[in-house]
């Protein structure tokens, strides 16, 4: 993966991130069902993100034993 790739997932990984704790912000003040079913949409995005470079460290991992 080259170094464009990396800053454009980290530039998208940013951007979900700011969305999510920004209708989590609205979700708490007001209480919206419409601001949570977009908190929980942008969770999902992040987690399965995160959950991609886990599945690609571990597989990068030289076995130990």
């Amino acid at each position: 993966m080259t170094q464009e790739d990396l800053q454009r997932k980290y530039n998208l990984l940013a951007l979900y991130v700011l969305r999510m704790r920004s209708y989590q912000m609205k979700y708490y003040k007001y209480k919206a069902a419409k601001d949570n079913k977009n908190m929980l949409r942008y969770q999902a995005k992040v987690d399965k993100m995160l959950a991609n470079d886990v599945k690609v460290k571990e597989s990068k991992q030289l076995e130990l034993i």
